[in-house]
C-alpha cells in the first residue's frame, strides 16, 4: 500500500541512530491493519446485511449496509494520502456502526464482543505521535461498550426470543466473528514483533560489524600516526646528522687541503733543504691518504642512505680474507688473522654493504692493533644458518675506555687519541646494520682489545 503521504503533518518516529525505527515500522504495520479493517468492515457489512435480512431484522440490515459508503469515504481519504484522517474516520464510523447494531440487537446477542477487537485495532492502528489519538478514541469506545453493557439499552423491541434458534445463531456469529478478528490481530502482532526483533538483530549485527570496522580503522589510524611519529623522529635525526655531517665533512675535507697547501709552500721555499722536502712529500702522502679515507667514508654513507637493499649470495670467509690481505700492511708489524666460521648454508644479503661493513671493522682492528710479545691477532668467528648470520670480530689491540663505548657509533666520534680517521667508520657500520635489519654491539676493555658482534638477517628466501 502507498505510504508516501501523511494526513498528520509530521513524522511519527524519530531516527534513534540505530537504523531501526520501531515506531515508523509500527506505524506502517498500523496502516496495513487499517486497510485490513476496511476490508473486514466492508465484508461484515455485506455479510450481515443478508444475515439480518434472512432473520427478519430490516433495521439491523440497513445499519450494516450503511457501513459501505462509510468505508468508501475511508478508502478515499486513505488513497489521497490522508492516512491520519482516514484512520480517525474509520475508527469513529466502526464504533458508531457497532453501537447501533448492539442497540438494535440488544445486549443479550453478544454484539458488544466486537468492541474488544475494535479497541485493539484502534490501539494498533495509531502509532507514534498518533498514539494519543488512539488512546482517546479507544477510551471512548470502551466507555460506550461499558454503558451499553451496564444499562442494557435497546432501540425497539427484541426480535429474537430467549433460547430461540435465531438468537443462538446470531450469538454464535457474533462470538465467532469477534474471536476470529482477535486471533487475526494476535497473529498480526506476533508477526510484527518477530519482524521488529529480526530487524533489530540484523541491525545489531550491522552495528557490531561497523564497530569492528571502526576499531580496525582506529587501530590503523593509530598505527599510521605512530609511523608518522617514527618517521618524524627519523627525519629529525637525519637532519641533525646531516647538519653535523656537512660541518664535520667540510672540515675533514678542508683541513687536508690546507695542510697540503702549507707543505707545498714549504717545498717551494728556496731555503728549504732536500731532506726537509723529502719529509714534506711523505707528509703529503699521509694527508692524501686521510683525504681518501674521508671521501671513501662519505661515498659509503651516501650509498647506504640512497640505495635499496639487493640480496645476493655472499662468500663471507673469502671476503674477510681478501679484505684483510688488502689492509694488513697498514701496520709495520705482523698481524695474524684467524677465521672460524660455521657455515651451514649460503648467506644472502647486500654484498656491497657487507663488504663496506667488514672493511670498516677490519680496518679499525688493524689500525688500533698493538705489537705484543705474544703476537697481534684478529679473530673472526661465527655461524651462518637459514635465519641469520652471527659474526664476532675480536682483536687484542688498544681497546676502548668504558666511558667512551656508548658513543662509538655516533657520527664523527673518535674514541681514542691515536685515531686519525674521520669518525664515520662505526657510525656507517651501525647505519648499514639498520638498513639490513640487523644489529651491531661492542665489547671492549682498555689495553686488552675490542670485540664487535654482528647479527645479520639471512635473506635466503629472497634469493
Amino acid at each position: 500500500m502507498p505510504i508516501h503521504k501523511m494526513g498528520y503533518r509530521g513524522k511519527s518516529g524519530a531516527d534513534n541512530g540505530s537504523g531501526v525505527d520501531r515506531f515508523v515500522l509500527l506505524e506502517e504495520k498500523g496502516r496495513q491493519l487499517h486497510v485490513a479493517l476496511m476490508w473486514i468492515v466492508a465484508i461484515y457489512s455485506v455479510l450481515f446485511f443478508f444475515v439480518n435480512t434472512a432473520l427478519g431484522q430490516p433495521e439491523q440490515a440497513m445499519v450494516t449496509i450503511a457501513a459501505l459508503p462509510a468505508v468508501c469515504i475511508t478508502w478515499l481519504l486513505y488513497n489521497s494520502g490522508y492516512y491520519y484522517y482516514s484512520k480517525v474516520w474509520n475508527s469513529v464510523q466502526i464504533s458508531v456502526l457497532l453501537s447501533l447494531i448492539v442497540l438494535y440487537s440488544g445486549p443479550k446477542m453478544f454484539g458488544h464482543a466486537f468492541f474488544v477487537p475494535v479497541i485493539l485495532g484502534i490501539l494498533i492502528t495509531f502509532q507514534g505521535k498518533e498514539r494519543i489519538t488512539g488512546y482517546i478514541i479507544s477510551g471512548f469506545v470502551l466507555l460506550i461498550m461499558l454503558l451499553l453493557q451496564t444499562f442494557e439499552w435497546q432501540l425497539g423491541e427484541a426480535k429474537n426470543e430467549e433460547g430461540s434458534s435465531s438468537m443462538m445463531v446470531e450469538r454464535t456469529i457474533n462470538l465467532v466473528g469477534a474471536t476470529v478478528i482477535i486471533i487475526i490481530q494476535a497473529i498480526f502482532l506476533i508477526r510484527t514483533n518477530d519482524e521488529i526483533q529480526g530487524k533489530i538483530l540484523e541491525q545489531s549485527e550491522n552495528i557490531n560489524r561497523r564497530n569492528d570496522q571502526l576499531k580496525t580503522a582506529i587501530y590503523e589510524a593509530r598505527k599510521m600516526n605512530q609511523q608518522l611519529v617514527t618517521y618524524n623522529q627519523e627525519l629529525e635525526k637525519l637532519n641533525r646528522d646531516l647538519d653535523q655531517f656537512v660541518y664535520s665533512a667540510s672540515h675533514d675535507l678542508r683541513a687536508p687541503v690546507l695542510a697540503i697547501s702549507g707543505i707545498v709552500d714549504e717545498i717551494l721555499d728556496p731555503e728549504t733543504d732536500e731532506e726537509t722536502k723529502k719529509q714534506d712529500l711523505f707528509r703529503i702522502q699521509k694527508v692524501v691518504g686521510r683525504l681518501d679515507d674521508t671521501i671513501s667514508d662519505i661515498v659509503s654513507y651516501s650509498k647506504n642512505t640512497r640505495l635499496p637493499v639487493l640480496p645476493e649470495r655472499v662468500d663471507l670467509e673469502s671476503m674477510v680474507k681478501e679484505l684483510f690481505d688488502s689492509m694488513r700492511y697498514l701496520k709495520r708489524f705482523d698481524i695474524g688473522l684467524f677465521v672460524d666460521l660455521e657455515i651451514s648454508c649460503d648467506l644472502w644479503s647486500d654484498r656491497s654493504r657487507i663488504q663496506s661493513l667488514l672493511k670498516n671493522l677490519l680496518s679499525n682492528a688493524i689500525k688500533f692493533s698493538v705489537d705484543r710479545p705474544e703476537g697481534s691477532r684478529i679473530r673472526v668467528t661465527g655461524k651462518v644458518d637459514t635465519q641469520s648470520c652471527y659474526v664476532e670480530i675480536a682483536d687484542n689491540g688498544e681497546g676502548i675506555p668504558e666511558a667512551y663505548q656508548a658513543s662509538v657509533f655516533d657520527m664523527f666520534y673518535r674514541a681514542t687519541s691515536s685515531s686519525h680517521g674521520t669518525g664515520l667508520g662505526l657510525y656507517i657500520c651501525n647505519e648499514i646494520m639498520k638498513k639490513l635489519g640487523g644489529a651491531v654491539t661492542l665489547k671492549s676493555e682498555l689495553g686488552k682489545g675490542t670485540t664487535i658482534c654482528l647479527t645479520i638477517p639471512n635473506n635466503k628466501s629472497n634469493g
